[in-house]
Order: structure tokens, then sequence, then C-alpha cells
């Protein structure tokens, strides 16, 4: 192990047990482990697989730990999944977004946006590597008038970075509707957009959001600039209902697009990693118009369900996100069983004879995730990941094992 490794071990550590060296033992510590036993597939290969996932939680705080172990007859223990520092941790947390003046969270990225998602839309910061984690970050400050979005992609080598400032110009003004008016402002930068390339690629944009009615409706427009190429404006309406009768809330929005030749919409998104194209998809797109409609439904707690869907003219194609969790509750209710299915699937169709469902096309990501209890602390868990980047290489992971809670 070398002299890096060892310091970012040795901070993983202190991060763990600082709190419980700080809470002492007489006070009540929430912590639990859990683990895996099983097997993965990586790219062909097959290893055998133990995982540790200690976590730690007391108030705000929380720290989870992914201590693994894989190893095959052919090429002995695996040592690059140590050589990430977010292979190793999972997360560390302070707070929950949007419930605390100030909202912390280190780990794997996979729903970062920045605003109303026109610059950053669901950014994830894993790429083609479907093994390999990053340690990502997202912290939000909130103040009485406005607040601060922050995101870097890794923070041990960060790459791309940005944020969104935003106030309320009109909070103290006594008018129930105009106090509530936000103006945001975003940059986001990505010091190397393309392996092997150093130019940065810089975005900036403006925001405005106006309630209507509550929260079931309000009005927001967007206008952002890629610097040294064109730039694009949305104007949009969404919103919440929360349908108390049937226990379901539905999260809204749909707006209209007018963007100018060399500009992409939501750039930053979740095949961003994946491509790595740099400038040459900003320099192919022309001047064009459409639409893209986003919601999120949760009902009675038991199916989650999250969609996106952009449809411009032109050169650009449809771009697809799918996003299904539905919960062990619910099949509990139909079969009496405790089971759990994960369901995420995003496509960027650029290429003729694809469908946007098409699971093997380029520009796309598919996870499935499966798990079974058979009791209150033993599980069976099947983990199926596949990428394939823009000219239709795949990478992928599978894996099956033993989940055990102590």
């Amino acid at each position: 192990m070398n002299y890096k490794k060892f310091i970012e071990l040795s901070m993983i550590i202190s991060l763990f047990f600082f709190p419980l060296i700080c809470y002492g033992e007489g006070k009540q510590k929430e912590w639990r482990w859990a683990g895996v036993i099983g097997v993965r597939m990586i790219d062909g290969d097959y290893y055998n697989e133990i995982v540790f996932h200690p976590e730690f939680k007391r108030g705000k705080f929380g720290i989870g730990l992914n201590l693994l172990c894989r190893w095959n007859e052919e090429d002995g223990f695996r040592e690059e999944d140590w050589e990430e520092v977010g292979n190793i941790v999972n997360y560390i947390r302070w707070a929950n977004k949007d419930d605390s003046p100030l909202y912390i969270y280190l780990g794997k990225l996979s729903e970062a946006t920045l605003g109303h998602g026109f610059i950053v839309d669901r950014y994830s910061n894993q790429g083609t590597d479907t093994s390999k984690n990053f340690l990502g970050a997202n912290i939000d400050i909130n103040f009485k008038n406005g607040g601060v979005e922050t995101l870097i992609n890794d923070i041990t080598d960060p790459r791309l970075y940005g944020g969104r400032i935003y106030f309320l110009p009109l909070k103290n003004l006594n008018n129930p509707l105009l106090c509530k008016i936000i103006i945001g402002a975003t940059y986001v930068n990505d010091t190397k957009p393309q392996i092997g390339d150093k130019d940065n690629l810089s975005v900036y944009g403006l925001d405005f959001e106006l309630p209507i009615y509550k929260e079931v409706l309000g009005f927001y427009t967007d206008y952002a600039k890629i610097s040294g190429f064109g730039d694009g404006l949305s104007v949009g309406l969404g919103g919440k209902l929360n349908l108390v009768s049937v226990n379901t809330i539905l999260g809204y929005k749909t707006e209209f697009r007018d963007l100018d030749s060399n500009f992409v919409p939501a750039l930053f998104n979740p095949l961003y990693e994946i491509r790595r194209n740099g400038t040459s998809s900003i320099q192919q797109a022309e001047s064009q118009t459409g639409w893209y409609s986003g919601a999120n439904l949760d009902i009675a707690r038991l199916i989650l369900l999250s969609s996106g869907y952009e449809d411009l003219k032109e050169t650009i194609a449809p771009r697809l996100h799918l996003e299904l969790l539905l919960k062990k509750e619910l099949f509990q209710l139909i079969i009496k069983q405790n089971i759990s299915v994960f369901f995420l699937y995003d496509h960027e169709r650029r290429q003729k004879g694809y469908h946007l469902l098409d699971f093997n096309a380029p520009n796309s990501t598919l996870t499935e995730k499966i798990n079974f209890e058979l009791s209150k602390n033993i599980s069976l868990s099947y983990i199926y990941q596949k990428v394939y980047d823009n000219i239709g290489n795949k990478s992928q992971t599978s894996s099956f094992g033993t989940k055990v809670k102590f």
C-alpha cells in the first residue's frame, strides 16, 4: 500500500471512529453492521465477494462504509477496488436535503440537480466502469432570504464543479405571492470534458420562479449559455399535488425549450460521464425548439416512480429517464413476501435504428436491484448494472449474495 492510499485509509478510519469517541461509551449509539457474501461478475470475470457495511448515525450526522474483498483463482485479490476512496466510503451525510439550513452529502451521486435542471439534471458522477464509485459532493446552505447549492464530481480529484446561488428579493414584502419570487444564478465547469482534452467546458445561467397557487402550480423560466457556444431558454409550469384521499403525491413539470445552435440543454445529466465526448455533441447541435416533461409519483409510499422525457426537433433525438421502486410493503400486501425491486434506465437516442426502450442501445445505462428478505436480518440480494458508451461499448457488473444485518 503506497503513501497516498495509507493517508486515505487513515482518514476513513478516523471519520468512522470519531463520532464514537466524541459521544463516549455511556451514551446511546445509533450504529449497525451489515454484510454481503456472494459472487460478482465484473466485465465477464467472476469474483468471490465479501462486503461489510458499517453505518453510524447520530442526530443529523451519518456515515456508511463499504469494506470489501473480491478475489478469484486467476487474478487473486482485486486491488483496484481499494484505489478509489469512493469504493470504501458509501456516504457521509449531514441532515436531509431541504430539511436543514445546512445539508452535506459526500458519496455516489445519481440524482444531482441544480435549480430546475436546465443545466444540471439528475447528474451521475459514475462513468463506464460500473465497479468503481467516486466520492462526489452535494453541499447546500439555506438562508432566510436565499441559499447556495453546490456540486463536485469527486472530492479526491475534482474535475467537474459548480453551484447555484438564489435569493428571494421580496421576502419581506407583505404579499403572499410576490414574497416567494426566487431569482437564481448557476455556474458549472468541467476542466477536462473529454479524455485527453484540457479545454474547459463552462456553462452559466439565470433562472426565475413565481408561485401561482401554493405548491400546486408555479411558473419558472431558465436561461443558459455554454461559454464559446450557443444559449437556450426554457419556460415552464410545475408543482406538486398531494392527493390525501388516496395517499398519493404527484410532482410534475412541463416546459417549452427554445435552443440556439451549439447548445445542449441539461448538458450535465445521468449520461454525461458515460459519453465524455467533450464539445463534439455541442458543435453538432442545431437551432431547435421542443418540449420537456418530468414527473415524480409516490403511491401510498409503496410505489415510487420518476420519469423525464425530452423531445426536440432537428438533430437531437428524444431522451428518456425512468426510475421505479416497488417497496417490500407492496409485496407484503400482494404475496405476503418481503421483496423489493428497483429499476433505473436512462437513454439518449442519437443514432438511427434504436428505439427509446432498447436496453442495448449506445448512450444508455440500466440498473436492476432485487432484494428478498428471508428473515429479519438475512436477505438475498441481486444487482445488475449495464452501461453502453456513445459507440456501443458495453460495461457490466452483476452480483448475487446473501446479505446479513447484525
